[in-house]
């Protein structure tokens, strides 16, 4: 469990509603490569994200993102 602070609500719900939305990449030993951005006004305007405030969820979102790449190729690298 953690705390989440209510200015970042609405930026850990799209990102969260975005998690079917990872692209990987060809080849022996795919891996993810970021999300798919396309999809993010939709699930934004699912979770009701106004539009003067989408591009500071979308910036944590790419945060958030990049920390999880991050991780997983930490993660990666040690199995190796």
């Amino acid at each position: 469990m953690f705390e989440v602070y209510p200015e970042n609500g609405k930026t850990l719900k799209v990102f969260l509603s975005m998690s079917t939305q990872w692209l990987y990449t060809g080849g022996m030993e795919s891996h993810r490569c970021g999300l798919n951005h396309a999809v993010f006004l939709l699930h934004a305007d699912s979770h009701g994200v106004p539009r003067k405030q989408r591009p500071a969820v979308l910036a944590g979102i790419v945060t958030m993102e990049h920390a999880a790449l991050d991780v997983w190729a930490k993660a990666h690298a040690a199995r190796k």
